[in-house]
């Protein structure tokens, strides 16, 4: 491996590379053209773990944009396939893979991660990434193609707690909707195109994903704690512009994090156990809110989701006439001592396995 400056020091190739082995840990978000090219380059790196997180399966339309999705492949979940790709390759890195929306991963499993690589196309997706790694202090590298057929992305860094998030690079307006959207509504990481064939798509992913993944690498390696952002065109004239992004005022991720501490639930355990006895004012904020009761429009019938109230929102059906037409009747974000709720466990009313809860003590 060759030498690179890191903060303060020069280390050397071997010395480096041990470091490099012990606490490299990354997490890509979003498996289509674009994550799937900067997997492979971290690959390449061979850090210490990687955890590859997107929901959806390969399909048709996947081939022509990465040579990492294979005819054989279809029908794979992609983050599971891509994982066992990077075994074969790389068996001196662990690899993970989680088959959910990033909103559905339990905190634990992000909470070790040395940098996020955001390689989802949507501003509510990144919106949910920077309000998770903000609290959990992980710096991310985000991404971004320009529409098909154009020659053009964007590479982001967002310096973990100490610089301007996703948010802080959004008009006021269209911040607040994302931020009232990410309690109604969820979408795919994957790009919802239609038709295959010929792309253009995986060669300039690959060049975004090139310097994404040296950009995010060498920041993390330097500590870099101002949020800078990489803008390059190839037509109709070859263009390269940077600039960095200040903390936004108008940001509420950027709010003074309140009094919490953010804890385990070992299995078996109910809210009541993981709410201390000592406090009077101790609940558990959920980190999204869950729907726990629901009608039907159509038939009336009434049951019990138990999934984020974003999901059954955007893709809930009735059990029992397959309508789309739901009202949420109950839901719930806090749960103290006297919540209906306190008895039973985080993954009984649809919490991820595997997470940090926020207890609060201020009753906030």
């Amino acid at each position: 491996m060759p030498r690179l400056d890191t903060a303060g020091s020069r280390l050397s190739g071997t010395a480096l590379e041990a470091a490099w082995r012990a606490r490299a840990e990354f997490v890509v978000v979003g498996a289509g053209a674009l994550g799937a090219e900067v997997f492979r380059q971290l690959c390449v790196l061979r850090p210490a773990r990687i955890l590859v997180i997107d929901p959806d399966r390969i399909e048709e339309t996947d081939l022509a944009k990465s040579w990492l999705f294979a005819p054989g492949s279809v029908g794979r979940g992609k983050a599971c396939h891509l994982a066992a790709l990077g075994r074969e390759y790389a068996p001196e890195t662990q690899f993970l893979a989680l088959t959910c929306e990033f909103a559905d991963v339990g905190w634990q499993d992000l909470a070790r991660a040395s940098l996020v690589f955001s390689c989802v196309d949507n501003d509510l997706a990144r919106l949910e990434i920077a309000l998770a790694c903000r609290k959990l202090a992980i710096s991310v590298c985000d991404a971004g193609l320009a529409a098909q057929g154009a020659s053009a992305g964007r590479v982001s860094w967002f310096a973990g707690y100490s610089g301007a998030c996703f948010g802080c690079k959004l008009r006021p307006q269209r911040l607040r909707e994302l931020l009232l959207f990410a309690q109604a509504d969820v979408r795919s990481c994957s790009l919802a195109e239609t038709g295959g064939g010929f792309s253009l798509t995986p060669t300039m992913a690959s060049l975004i994903a090139s310097l994404q993944v040296d950009f995010g690498v060498r920041q993390w390696l330097a500590q870099a704690s101002e949020s800078e952002t990489i803008e390059i065109a190839l037509t109709p004239e070859a263009t390269l512009r940077t600039f960095t992004t200040p903390i936004s005022a108008a940001c509420p991720l950027h709010e003074p994090l309140p009094d919490e501490l953010r804890i385990p639930a070992k299995p078996g355990m109910t809210f009541r156990d993981l709410i201390p006895q000592t406090s009077a004012q101790a609940a558990i904020l959920l980190d999204w809110p869950y729907s726990t009761r629901a009608r039907c429009l159509a038939c009336s019938c009434e049951w019990q989701p138990f999934v984020r109230c974003a999901v059954l929102r955007s893709r809930g059906r009735c059990p029992a006439c397959g309508a789309s037409a739901i009202i949420e009747v109950d839901s719930v974000k806090v749960i103290d001592r006297d919540s209906p709720w306190a008895e039973c466990t985080p993954e009984q009313i649809g919490l991820p396995s595997n997470h940090l809860f926020a207890l609060r003590f201020s009753g906030q």
